[in-house]
C-alpha cells in the first residue's frame, strides 16, 4: 500500500502548531518513549528501519533549543502523528 503524509500547521498567540501524520507501519506504543533518544533503531513489521537512530534525537535538540516541543503518537487506523509546538518571536 502506498504511504500518505500529511503536514498540517495552526497559529496561535504565542507559538505554531505543525501536525505531521503519516498512514505507514506506525511504532508500537511501548516505542514512543525510546524514539528521541540517540542511537535509537526501532522495529517495525520488516525488522529494524535504516539509519544511525540519531535523526529524531538532533530533530528533538535543535527544537528544544528554540524552546519548541515535539511529541509522537500512534495514529488510530495506523500510522504516526508528530506534534510540534514552535514558539512565535517578535
Amino acid at each position: 500500500p502506498d504511504v500518505q503524509i500529511w503536514i498540517r500547521t495552526s497559529e496561535h498567540p504565542k507559538h505554531c502548531h505543525l501536525v505531521i501524520e503519516d498512514n505507514g507501519p506506525g511504532v508500537s506504543p511501548s516505542d514512543l518513549s525510546h524514539m528521541f533518544e540517540p542511537l535509537v533503531r526501532l522495529n517495525n513489521h520488516r525488522g529494524y528501519i535504516k539509519g544511525t537512530g540519531m535523526g529524531l534525537y538532533i530533530v528533538q535538540e535543535i527544537l528544544h533549543q528554540w524552546s519548541a516541543g515535539i511529541q509522537a503518537e500512534v495514529r488510530e487506523g495506523g500510522g504516526l502523528r508528530m506534534n510540534l509546538e514552535i514558539p512565535l518571536h517578535s
